[in-house]
């Protein structure tokens, strides 16, 4: 299992949070992200997880059910 750290560090290296737009990131996008960059993806909990990382970083708006908005600063 990888930490929060871990994940949170992949994430952003998205494209999406380098090079923000006016569209939304969705959460499925992220995960298949995460397992492309090798990471367990299968866990009971794990999107509820990754849930609550997006949200805790700073910029982050929800977006509809299961988007994510986000503007730097």
């Amino acid at each position: 299992m990888h930490s929060n750290e871990d994940i949170l560090s992949v994430i952003l290296k998205h494209p999406f949070f380098r090079n923000p737009n006016n569209y939304y990131v969705r959460r499925i996008t992220l995960i298949k992200y995460l397992k492309k960059k090798g990471f367990d993806v299968g866990g009971k909990n794990f999107s509820d997880e990754l849930d609550k990382i997006i949200i805790n970083i700073d910029g982050v708006n929800r977006a509809g059910i299961d988007g994510y908005s986000f503007k730097k600063d």
